[in-house]
């Protein structure tokens, strides 16, 4: 599996952040639609936030909808069926 940096070059420092959210006690929607990309940077686009879960964090969930893993993929197929 490629990293997913060599997709997006705003990758690390996103994840950085992913990280000092859930430590501030919070989870996001971590769905690639809630974001965008502008200049080398990520920046989250989302409404969504809630008290941080283990089970929702980005490790445990969020990881699965980025570059390079089957869910991704699958979301990306489903999107191109409805064009």
């Amino acid at each position: 599996m490629e990293k997913p940096s060599a997709f997006c070059p705003c990758w690390d420092p996103a994840r950085e952040d992913f990280h000092l959210a859930e430590n501030d006690g919070l989870n996001i929607d971590y769905f690639p639609t809630s974001f965008i990309a502008q200049r080398g940077v990520l920046y989250y686009i989302g409404y969504e936030c809630s008290e941080y879960m283990q089970e929702w964090s980005f490790e445990s969930w969020g990881i699965r909808f980025w570059p390079c893993t089957p869910e991704f993929e699958a979301c990306l197929a489903g999107r191109k069926e409805k064009q």
